[in-house]
């Protein structure tokens, strides 16, 4: 059974992620930054607050600057 990220490779299984290989795709950056947008629009149309979705937005658009087309994982490009 093939699992997205995961490869195995000389009897050992590699996380490609490690690798900063973040391909293929199985949910975009770009995508997760729509969907906490729109969970912050809601949470402010609702007045809750939510300071830790705030910031998860914040950090993922930082890294959606340059890796919005690869997959979620590339969160890992803004601490490199």
């Amino acid at each position: 059974m093939s699992r997205p990220g995961l490869s195995l490779s000389k009897g050992l299984l590699e996380h490609r992620y490690l690798e900063h290989r973040y391909e293929p795709v199985t949910f975009a950056l770009r995508d997760a930054v729509k969907d906490l947008r729109l969970a912050l629009e809601l949470y402010q149309r609702s007045g809750a607050t939510t300071p830790l979705t705030m910031a998860t937005k914040e950090l993922f658009q930082r890294a959606a600057t340059s890796a919005g087309d690869l997959d979620m994982a590339a969160i890992a490009t803004v601490y490199s």
